[in-house]
């Protein structure tokens, strides 16, 4: 309005515009109010065009410097009051201020750096190359390391120092901390390292620093195997001036300071992700002396806030609530609203999640809201849950307030401040929700927006479009876009197991077998040891008849599981009708040894060597096929004939008896030579319990005896 008036004031007649000479001030608040949001690049924007429209540029720049000094930003604070000093030299507010924010006094800018140190071996070496040369001083306290931890300490610097470990990292701290010579200390740990640029920050900070005396680094974790990452700010450089030093046992934090500053250092933490005895070890060693905090200090909430950190971590979800929600009683009673305790909210929430009890995991999200102004990992379990719920309405509303907290995160890291961000590296996991959102809504042009969203935002491109084929191949069961993605996660990622694996399983759902089967050996190929995998690719052999390509998979199999059971007898009988003995015995012998408790395996051996004219071996098998299956009655038959076979006719005759209780024959009577015992088959094939292999089996037996008889006679 302002501008249109300037330009044309006619149009506005008569009336009285009082305020047309203050655009200045307005454009003066509209920073203010895009600095408060974090949008620094708008607020300067806004800054520069205030001074621009001010027909007297002093008040502006008073404005403004005032407004910077009263918040702490005092380099942005100094630009603009030297500038408003000069257009008027004799403002005692002015000089007052540029008097304080002067650069403290020290000796210089000089830099130790100090560690405390076990069995650091995995990371230190690459800990320590990335401070080299940006520090005076390097300093190390080792606690009693037992591998080469202090062999690679040595090649950087001689003050490294032997400290027993009395249970309490605030004290090995303040030991480093006793060794230390230069005017700033920076602590960084052996499993952390300097990223990229920010050793040159390092020393710039230093340089420009005036009256803080602690300034906080950005601290980036990986965990969950480098899959995710949390932020938040850490006090990690500060004045060595024998006041600041470290309390507390476990998360110990330095004290003493009272004037604090923000700077774009960025240290990498590693630590999280390790291996498992490790990580156990580390859940111990912290838990038992966050008990001992406990005990010590029962109504100090941070202690109850940290271990249920460490429960979280290791997936004790129940013991996690628990400690998390006393953590925020004793916080609420005492009226401590320190922003660690968004990060209880957090851990609380994520637990109930967890434990399926999403109603409340909700509640607990949206109180963190309350008291805790876009605190960004509320808003992700806010969408997570309703996308678990399918509440896609709320999936949009929650997940457009994580990526707007989200982007102002990284545009203006700074703006965190002391907030921990455990889900700054979900950005496209929402974008995904957002896109099922929108699919469910049938704006698919938009749903597809979304989606390239979320591929823009992760770094494991392949990632965002496997999460986005499995949802609709499990969920959505909208098959089209399902094939859509995971085909383009295979092409970005032709060597991941688990694209091909989906693909493979997405062809099995739409039917195309041939193409299934491509993709499962691919999988195969890749290297993987999940054996349903296997299990699933024998059986496509054994349907197709790819009986050579079925073979050559079951001799790679060191040892198959009970699931391939069924296609191993398929397979042996496949090879059985084609005349092929040896392979099928080799499926048949695979089939006893997987599950020996069935009999099918067994009798078919016996049969195979019966054919081969093995009587004895097949006598075993079928032995051991009678043991689980006693009232078989073809086995008993084929029992029958073995032992004739042998010349075992007391057995012989055992077998018969079995076979005439079996049948319900009277058994009652007296064998005075191989006639009676004809006329006895003879009797048993007139029996209608019998099938046509039985039949067969009798008519060889009776041949058997009719041999016995001539040779007799």
């Amino acid at each position: 309005l302002c501008n249109l008036y300037k330009k044309d004031p006619d149009k506005f007649g008569i009336l009285v515009s009082s305020t047309v000479s203050m655009d200045w001030n307005i454009l003066v608040l509209v920073g203010i109010a895009y600095f408060e949001s974090g949008n620094r690049k708008k607020a300067d924007k806004a800054f520069d065009k205030a001074i621009i429209k001010s027909k007297k540029q002093f008040p502006v720049l008073r404005a403004i410097g005032i407004y910077f000094y009263i918040k702490g930003e005092l380099q942005k604070a100094k630009k603009y009051l030297e500038k408003a000093l000069n257009l008027n030299p004799n403002d005692s507010t002015i000089s007052d201020m540029l008097n304080k924010i002067k650069p403290v006094k020290s000796s210089g800018n000089t830099i130790s750096c100090c560690m405390i140190v076990k069995n650091e071996e995995k990371y230190l070496d690459k800990c320590l190359a990335s401070v080299k040369g940006y520090v005076d001083e390097l300093i190390i306290v080792d606690t009693g390391s037992t591998d080469s931890t202090v062999d690679i300490a040595k090649k950087y610097t001689d003050k490294v120092y032997f400290h027993p470990w009395e249970n309490s990292f605030s004290k090995a701290r303040n030991q480093a901390l006793s060794y230390a010579t230069c005017d700033w200390v920076f602590q960084i740990d052996g499993d952390e390292e300097l990223m990229e640029g920010s050793g040159e920050l390092l020393r710039k900070t230093v340089r420009e620093t005036y009256s803080e005396d602690v300034i906080n680094v950005k601290l980036l974790c990986s965990y969950a195997n480098g899959a995710k990452k949390s932020m938040h700010y850490f006090e990690r450089l500060f004045r060595n001036n024998g006041i600041i030093h470290y309390e507390g046992r476990v998360h110990n934090r330095i004290v003493g300071y009272k004037n604090p500053g923000y700077s774009r250092i960025e240290l990498w933490h590693y630590g999280y992700d390790v291996d498992e005895d490790k990580a156990q070890e580390k859940f111990e060693r912290t838990t038992v002396l966050l008990k001992k905090d406990i005990e010590e200090d029962p109504d100090n909430p941070l202690p109850h806030h940290y271990i249920s950190s460490s429960y979280l971590a290791r997936g004790m979800f129940e013991e996690a609530l628990k400690e998390a929600e006393l953590a925020i009683q004793l916080a609420d009673r005492l009226g401590n609203t320190n922003s660690i305790y968004g990060w209880t909210y957090f851990n609380a929430s994520m637990s109930l999640f967890k434990l399926g009890d999403f109603n409340r995991a909700k509640e607990f999200s949206l109180n963190a809201l309350e008291k805790y102004h876009d605190h960004l990992d509320s808003y992700y379990m806010l969408t997570i849950i309703a996308g678990e719920n399918s509440e896609w309405e709320d999936v949009c509303k929650y997940g457009e307030s994580y990526i707007r907290v989200w982007r102002g995160l990284n545009d203006n890291p700074e703006n965190s401040r002391m907030m921990i961000n455990n889900t700054i590296s979900e950005a496209a996991a929402i974008y995904i929700l957002i896109g099922h959102a929108l699919h469910a809504g049938k704006d698919y042009n938009k749903m597809d927006e979304y989606y390239q969203k979320s591929y823009e935002a992760d770094k494991e491109k392949w990632q965002s479009s496997w999460n986005i084929g499995v949802f609709h191949l499990d969920k959505s069961l909208d098959m089209e876009i399902a094939g859509r993605f995971l085909k383009q996660a295979v092409e970005e990622a032709p060597n991941e197991y688990k694209a091909w694996y989906m693909l493979a399983k997405y062809y099995n759902k739409i039917g195309l077998k041939d193409d299934e089967i491509e993709a499962l050996e691919k999988v195969i190929e890749l290297g993987t040891e999940e054996y349903f995998i296997f299990n699933r690719l024998f059986a496509l052999y054994v349907d197709k008849e790819l009986n050579g390509k079925a073979f050559s998979l079951l001799e790679s199999i060191k040892v198959p599981d009970l699931s391939f059971y069924p296609y191993l007898l398929k397979l042996g009988n496949s090879y059985m009708s084609k005349g092929f003995l040896e392979n099928a015995f080799k499926c048949y012998m695979k089939a006893a040894e997987l599950n020996p408790n069935r009999p099918e395996a067994w009798s078919i051996l016996s049969e195979i060597t019966y054919s081969l004219g093995n009587f004895k071996d097949s006598q075993v098998f079928l032995e051991k096929a009678l043991i689980l299956k006693k009232d078989d009655i073809t086995n008993l038959l084929i029992m029958c004939e073995l032992k004739l076979k042998s010349g075992d006719i007391e057995s012989h005759v055992n077998y018969l008896d079995k076979v005439l209780n079996y049948l319900d024959i009277k058994t009652k009577r007296t064998i005075s030579g191989f006639a009676d015992l004809k006329n006895l088959f003879i009797e048993i094939g007139n029996s209608p319990n019998l099938i046509v292999t039985d039949y067969l089996k009798i008519k060889s037996i009776i041949n058997e005896l009719d041999s016995y008889m001539n040779r007799i006679t």
